[in-house]
């Protein structure tokens, strides 16, 4: 019986964390940093936030990619490139490079 209690009771607690972490990832927000990688076959990307933390979003048709104010393509984005996104649920909206 104990042990059942005890079962239920981890089980409430992963439940809460995952209800939390899914209510998170609804919210949009933005991320700031270096793009450290573009993986074409995953169709993802990952940047260096400020706080050295990696933050890796997939990129499909409905995202708006610009550089420099020119519509552009996961393909055309650089590793070394600043950018700023808008995540909602681990994809980007929009991702926008401003060179030179």
């Amino acid at each position: 019986m104990r042990k059942s209690i005890v079962i239920l009771l981890k089980l409430i607690v992963v439940a809460t964390f995952a209800l939390a972490a899914l209510t998170v990832a609804a919210d949009n927000h933005k991320v700031r940093g270096t793009i450290v990688t573009v993986d074409l076959a995953t169709s993802s990307l990952t940047v260096k936030t400020a706080n050295m933390q990696n933050a890796t979003c997939i990129v499909d048709a409905q995202t708006n990619i610009t550089i420099s104010g020119k519509t552009a393509a996961l393909v055309d984005l650089k590793v070394g490139q600043n950018a700023a996104l808008e995540v909602q649920a681990g994809k980007a909206l929009t991702i926008v490079v401003n060179e030179g």
